[in-house]
């Protein structure tokens, strides 16, 4: 797949490089339906984690957008339908219990889990708040385990009401983000808590950089796009001392750059 797609993009025409995108990820899916007994949902999501391992996954996912767009309606349409309104008197514990896991007990663990990787607590609460809800990957589970026999028919459609239910309250929950952080501002010593491992982290940054300036290495300039004028700038910062990076879409130029003196990368490799 990598090899394809590399030489896809060489052609530079997108309008080629979207429909291999697509071929590919139907005939994984196909073959994983086929071949492996998995469902046709699980194999376009193994057919995205192959393309995503490619040097040119960032390109595949800036073209695909259309077409998400696209299906994210369906999809939401879809699960819609598929709501039982009665279920909101027939299973209210059920419900409430299920939607306390996902609107608070998952925030909360993600948000405890990226403030001990030494993120800001701002950081934390935006991708805690962000993950309170239930994304597409689930129902593709909700159907393996029904198909298994390990989710009843109840249960599954609890799960359709809470992913209808938090997709809803999620952009409410999202914007409440600058009030909590506010809130725990005023508790200078809860601040400093969560704050912990976020300042030692960025003590350690600080000093790496204190000691890269007194070793009297140059400072790093990133070049994005390596046409005539990308050139023309990278040759003059380059005279004037500073190291550069280049960023560009074209493999051929990635290629020929990274085997010569200069730095490269792909926009994914960034």
């Amino acid at each position: 797949v990598p090899w394809v797609l590399v030489r896809v993009a060489r052609l530079r025409s997108h309008e080629l490089f979207t429909l291999t995108i697509l071929a590919i990820t139907v005939a994984i899916a196909s073959l994983a339906a086929l071949v492996f007994g998995a469902s046709l949902a699980l194999g376009a999501f193994l057919a995205g984690m192959v393309v995503g391992q490619t040097r040119v996954s960032q390109q595949a996912a800036a073209d695909a957008l259309p077409l998400r767009d696209a299906f994210a309606v369906l999809f939401f349409v879809s699960v819609g339908m598929l709501f039982e309104p009665s279920l909101l008197w027939r299973e209210p514990g059920l419900l409430l219990a299920t939607l306390g896991v996902i609107l608070v007990v998952k925030p909360l663990i993600t948000f405890a889990m990226v403030a001990g990787f030494g993120y800001s607590t701002r950081t934390a609460l935006v991708v805690g708040m962000g993950l309170g809800q239930i994304g597409e990957f689930s129902f593709i589970l909700a159907a393996l385990a029904r198909h298994h026999g390990l989710l009843s028919e109840t249960a599954d459609n609890v799960l359709v009401g809470c992913a209808l239910i938090s997709i809803a309250v999620n952009p409410f929950l999202f914007s409440a983000v600058g009030r909590i952080e506010a809130a725990i501002r005023q508790r200078p010593a809860l601040w400093n808590r969560l704050n912990a491992a976020a300042t030692r982290r960025a003590d350690l940054v600080n000093r790496e950089a204190s000691a890269t300036i007194a070793a009297g290495k140059s400072p790093l300039a990133v070049i994005v796009g390596y046409g005539p004028v990308g050139q023309a700038v990278e040759r003059g910062l380059r005279g004037a001392g500073l190291e550069t990076a280049v960023i560009d879409l074209n493999v051929d130029t990635v290629n020929a750059l990274a085997a010569g003196p200069l730095k490269a990368m792909t926009v994914s490799e960034l």
